[in-house]
């Protein structure tokens, strides 16, 4: 019986590992990706990204997402990051959700915690063109090869692109491995409160 109970339980295992939706094992491959200027397609050194690994689980009345933990890594002279595989366990009644990706340089813009797992990933078919919300004229565009073309900004476009980061201040205090990220957000908020006090005395 014990021998029985083992082999269906490997085989649940297993079956979840190769899952999109995975079920006790949650699993995500090596990202990779390169984020450069929209205008000049220069790279982008020292931008930060930060993948976000999220489950959803059941919950009395519905479901519930959760984040269970972030990665990060600093753009190269190159504009290239890689964010290694990443395997964990999950407890049953969840299963994994698409990973959301902070790009956060100062002077460019962010878009907040968005979806780019099969860009990075390198599985996207097609490109994305969209418009920032705070500035209709406003771009950045993805490339399904994993390529993120950010626009500068300055101003209150500058300061909504800080808010968007805001959520890395929130994981930081939850996950020891958001180190660097909090750094370059720290030196990006004494800018931000000096273009909010040119804004009030004008």
């Amino acid at each position: 019986m014990k021998r029985i109970f083992t082999i269906l339980l490997s085989m649940l295992l297993l079956s979840a590992a190769t899952c999109e939706a995975s079920w006790l094992i949650f699993h995500k491959p090596e990202f990779r990706g390169k984020i450069v200027d929209i205008e000049t397609l220069e790279p982008i050194e020292g931008a930060v990204v930060v993948a976000i690994y999220r489950k959803e689980e059941m919950a009395i009345a519905d479901s519930v997402d959760i984040d269970i933990d972030a990665r990060e890594a600093l753009t190269d002279r190159n504009g290239e990051f890689i964010i290694p595989s990443y395997t964990t366990f999950i407890n049953p009644f969840s299963w994994s959700i698409p990973v959301q990706f902070i790009i956060f340089k100062p002077g460019y813009y962010c878009t907040g915690p968005i979806g780019l797992e099969n860009e990075f990933a390198g599985t996207k078919e097609y490109k994305i063109d969209i418009a920032a919300d705070s500035n209709k004229g406003l771009k950045y565009r993805v490339l399904k090869t994993g390529v993120l073309m950010l626009a500068k900004v300055e101003g209150k476009d500058r300061i909504d692109s800080f808010d968007n980061a805001g959520k890395i201040w929130l994981l930081q205090e939850k996950f020891k491995s958001v180190t660097k990220s909090i750094e370059v957000f720290k030196k990006e908020n004494s800018i931000i409160i000096n273009i909010e006090r040119q804004w009030r005395n004008k």
